[in-house]
């Protein structure tokens, strides 16, 4: 679906990106991790040609990104940035139709697909179509980029840092939502981020970079559990495990063993499982139906579920 091959990105004597190559496959959420300055967002230009590469091959649905005008390979994409990039003087309806109207969509048809998109990202249509972007709070104002980037129906979506501005729970919550949203539509995903817990959650691969190259690529257990060098195994930390399990629900490790107590509610995931615990004091907590023990939790931890 997208392929970088030797790809160098300099900055007038300086090197933002280094000979990288990744592939990312059709329907997967794939993110670029890493501390600032390592290159993440200068690859992602690179992919829509905001920016232009210095050297290398970027591919995209098969094609040469030089073999392709910039204005159709961007209208290809969508692209959610961390300030939302929604344009001030136009309402919500007019932002989310962008490129809609590029594409020279019927009004009707735009219409139905602005209705179609708020309800998509958890917004009531009547409330907020005619709302400007000041009237909005960080958490709408995301969703409605989403909205908006997703409009055109794109195979593919670039997003950078898109959540990293708002509160830290309006933040949990709209990365929720985003991973039923891809469940859903399963788009080509490019996510850059510089929080460990985001990637571990949403990822499907995660591709670590450092300097402008790439240290590890693999799935948020790979690079967890099998960290290849002391940079990978340092930038998540101790509590790299503990994040890793935030992408799992404690109801698909449930044992039948019923215990008493309030159980947890059914979209709980393995890391409220275990905070639970701690908080009770106890090895073992209840699910609708089951319970979750501690033993299956470190077991998963210690990279012994299959």
């Amino acid at each position: 679906m997208i392929r970088l091959i030797d790809v160098y990105k300099d900055y007038e004597g300086y090197e933002a990106v280094k000979g990288i190559s990744i592939e990312v496959k059709e329907g997967e959420l794939y993110v670029l991790l890493g501390p600032s300055g390592c290159g993440k967002s200068t690859t992602l230009r690179l992919i829509n040609r905001m920016v232009e590469r210095s050297s290398g091959d970027i591919f995209v649905e098969g094609e040469h990104v030089d073999s392709i005008q910039v204005e159709t390979l961007r209208k290809k994409m969508g692209y959610v940035i961390q300030s939302t990039g929604l344009f001030p003087h136009m309402d919500v309806a007019a932002n989310i139709a962008t490129v809609p109207h590029l594409l020279k969509w019927d009004e009707k048809r735009i219409r139905e697909r602005n209705r179609e998109m708020l309800e998509l990202v958890g917004l009531e249509p009547e409330v907020y179509l005619k709302k400007l972007p000041r009237e909005l709070s960080g958490g709408e104002a995301q969703r409605v980029g989403v909205a908006r980037a997703l409009a055109a129906d794109p195979h593919i979506l670039l997003m950078d840092e898109p959540f990293g501005a708002v509160d830290p729970i309006s933040r949990l919550r709209l990365q929720k939502e985003f991973k039923e949203i891809q469940k859903k539509l399963k788009k080509t995903v490019i996510f850059v981020t510089h929080d460990v817990e985001e990637a571990l959650l949403l990822g499907d691969r995660i591709c670590i970079m450092r300097d402008g190259i790439v240290v590890q690529e693999g799935t948020p257990e790979q690079v967890i559990l099998k960290p290849e060098d002391q940079f990978v195994e340092d930038f998540f930390g101790k509590e790299g495990a503990l994040s890793l399990l935030a992408r799992f629900k404690a109801r698909e490790y449930k044992e039948e063993l019923k215990v008493q107590g309030e159980p947890l509610a059914d979209d709980a995931s393995l890391k409220e499982a275990l905070s639970e615990m701690i908080l009770r004091g106890e090895d073992r907590v209840a699910l609708n139906s089951g319970s979750i023990s501690l033993a299956a939790i470190m077991k998963l931890i210690r990279g012994e579920h299959t």
